[in-house]
């Protein structure tokens, strides 16, 4: 979902979400200006030019969720990045267990709209994690690393509108077909 229930221009999420930064003017926050946001009140400004000129920022914003059940996980987000952002990476990821499974790096990922969402612009990314189990965490991350004011505007990253969901295997669907099927020829003998 999105940032909704964040406590705009800050640092507060008022949700599952946590933002883990070196300093307290790390350079991100729940944003409610119109370039930050792909769809509701919030999004997420990963600011690379905020604080103490000369000083980089490392900033994670990431949540954790039960998988719920079996089958293949599948993320997708909204991005918007200016031209001159600089940082050593910021990096997008979908962890099972604490193990990366995939990931993108939306310094040089191609995005194919727009510079921020104040145009109604975007790109939207996908990141899978195939065959998780249900009882498995998932952890959605997007971490800027190395963040420092490039001196050239404009200079953001924004981030908005996640769905993480988790797709049933063809296999276990077949199976429960079976067990159904099964169970209602033992009623007719």
């Amino acid at each position: 979902g999105g940032f909704e229930s964040s406590l705009e221009n800050s640092q507060t999420s008022n949700s599952d979400w946590t933002v883990t930064a070196s300093t307290p003017d790390s350079g991100a926050i729940f944003s409610d200006g119109g370039w930050a946001i792909q769809a509701g009140t919030r999004g997420f400004w990963f600011q690379s030019f905020a604080g103490t000129l000369g000083d980089e920022r490392d900033v994670d914003l990431a949540q954790t969720v039960a998988a719920g059940s079996a089958g293949d996980a599948s993320l997708t987000f909204w991005a918007a990045r200016e031209p001159n952002v600089a940082a050593d990476s910021i990096i997008a990821s979908l962890s099972v267990n604490g193990t990366v499974v995939d990931s993108i790096d939306l310094l040089t990922a191609t995005f194919t709209d727009g510079l921020n969402f104040a145009d109604g612009l975007g790109t939207q990314f996908s990141l899978s994690a195939p065959g998780v189990l249900a009882t498995d965490s998932l952890t959605v991350s997007v971490e800027m690393l190395g963040g420092l004011d490039s001196g050239v505007n404009p200079q953001s990253l924004m981030i908005d509108s996640f769905d993480l969901n988790v797709v049933p295997e063809p296999a276990s669907i077949a199976l429960a077909g079976l067990e159904i099927g099964r169970a209602s020829c033992r009623e007719r003998v």
